[in-house]
């Protein structure tokens, strides 16, 4: 259980790096 709460916030995390940067990319176009 504990090495699915951990694969899943570094999923969510993942996720959410993937998401600022795209919102980066498109702001500096």
């Amino acid at each position: 259980m504990l090495h699915y709460c951990m694969e899943y916030k570094v999923c969510v995390c993942v996720c959410v790096c993937v998401c600022a940067c795209m919102h980066v990319i498109n702001s500096s176009v």
